[in-house]
């Protein structure tokens, strides 16, 4: 449905999605969910790591008390119009089950809640302002990976939520870290929109052993059910889960449980170490592409060796258009006879797109994906989970400069997105953090979903 505004301002809205469109970045506004997917129990004994995903909420909600009551207390007591708060944590701290929770409950007090999400995709596209809601409480937007966002985008997209009538508009922003980014931004949004900003950092949800213990047995009954599994009291805890803090994030005790029940029901061994985790996982997700290229009806062409190459290089980019997604695995030199079109047809068939209109979805959860750019790249010792020796050279070719249209090099519009994923693994990965790129880009954008 389309309707036209005043000026050259456009609307566009499907079921409960508003597509904003501007002129320097266009916006996608998506109302939402106000229930997870109902996930196929059989497909997840497929690909098990996608019961790891916040957006399936397989494990439920739990904890943060203080956090929720603080939120509310700062959207209650809020004297502008409009404020924006950061929430900022290391991948895997909670801060997207955070925010689908704390959505929910806003929604069930009256709000209406968006995922805000950079659509990079469209061009030349009209402005739109977004269609008032009658009776409600008040507008909630989530912004997932706000560091990765142009500031510019930024102040776009505050301006386009605000509501001009004085509805409360709260903007709640997730990070991995704050930094130097956000103290220039929330003192341009003060100064600039007269917007209230403030920042809260997630601290981790499993500080104690009980916790640990606690968030362990609830992951592991969820995914023994989802398995099939019926005697999960056996599968025990890892030996170091109450010393090691790398267990002190929920998704590496989640990871933990996950792997426990696979091993359980493949008579394996379970990692020893957190450090072997996604290594363990990422075996499970070749035997998927394995077995999508060996279905005796309709399998998919590319074979095992080539579709790690292919997620590989999704991973690093993030979701593309279709030109981009063809010139990004030709950039890449995928090592597959087969057309790139092809190659992105048979990804899309292991990996789903969130969109219609995006390619190479990357791997998720983002720690999931991380590690397995890092176990792709060579220069760990990680025995479980080789490297790929083209993964190197695919690396730099994917960050070498593009001509346009007048013969001038310059950067390609997912070099962000590869420098934000290489720093932040990087942190975890030393053979990673000791790559020696060079320069700093200026342009691109990351695309990940909430």
């Amino acid at each position: 449905m389309g309707a036209e505004a005043s000026g050259h301002s456009r609307i566009y809205q499907a079921g409960r999605d508003q597509v904003i469109y501007g002129q320097s970045l266009p916006f996608y506004l998506s109302q939402f969910p106000l229930s997870a997917p109902v996930p196929d129990n059989r497909l997840l004994g497929l690909q098990p790591s996608r019961m790891l995903r916040a957006q399936l909420e397989v494990v439920p909600f739990s904890g943060r008390k203080a956090d929720l009551s603080h939120l509310k207390k700062w959207r209650d007591s809020t004297l502008t119009a409009t404020a924006v708060h950061l929430i900022d944590g290391p991948a895997g701290q909670g801060k997207t089950r955070l925010a689908m929770h704390l959505a929910r409950t806003w929604v069930a007090e009256g709000w209406i809640a968006f995922n805000a999400l950079s659509s990079g995709n469209l061009e030349d596209l009209d402005e739109v302002e977004l269609v008032p809601e009658e009776g409600a409480a008040g507008r909630l937007v989530i912004v997932d990976y706000a560091d990765r966002w142009e500031p510019a985008d930024l102040f776009a997209l505050l301006r386009k939520v605000s509501d001009p009538t004085g509805l409360p508009v709260r903007v709640i922003m997730l990070a991995r870290a704050a930094g130097i980014w956000w103290a220039t931004l929330a003192r341009q949004i003060e100064q600039r929109l007269y917007i209230a900003a403030d920042r809260k950092f997630l601290l981790p949800l499993a500080e104690s052993p009980e916790d640990r213990f606690l968030l362990f047995e609830e992951a592991r009954d969820e995914f023994s059910r989802r398995l099939g599994v019926q005697d999960q009291a056996c599968i025990r805890p890892p030996l170091d889960l109450e010393e090691n803090d790398n267990y002190s994030q929920v998704l590496t005790i989640h990871m933990a449980a996950l792997a426990a029940v696979v091993a359980f029901i493949e008579v394996d061994y379970p990692p020893r170490n957190p450090a072997d985790l996604s290594a363990f996982l990422l075996a499970r997700e070749r035997d998927h592409w394995l077995r999508m290229n060996s279905l005796r009806n309709d399998p998919i062409r590319t074979a095992p060796d080539a579709m790690r190459q292919v997620i590989y290089t999704a991973t690093l980019t993030g979701p593309l258009s279709y030109p981009d997604a063809l010139s990004v695995l030709e950039r890449a030199k995928v090592e597959s006879q087969e057309h790139p079109g092809q190659l992105i047809k048979d990804h899309a068939r292991c990996y789903p797109p969130h969109k219609a209109d995006n390619f190479l979805e990357p791997l998720y959860p983002d720690r999931l994906g991380e590690d397995f750019v890092a176990l792709t790249i060579p220069g760990h010792n990680n025995e479980i989970y080789p490297p790929d020796h083209w993964a190197l050279d695919a690396l730099m070719r994917l960050l070498s400069p593009l001509p346009d249209e007048y013969g001038l090099r310059g950067p390609p519009p997912w070099m962000l997105s590869i420098r934000s994923l290489l720093s932040e693994i990087g942190a975890r990965w030393p053979h990673v953090a000791s790559l020696t790129l060079g320069g700093r880009p200026t342009t691109g954008k990351h695309h990940r979903r909430l």
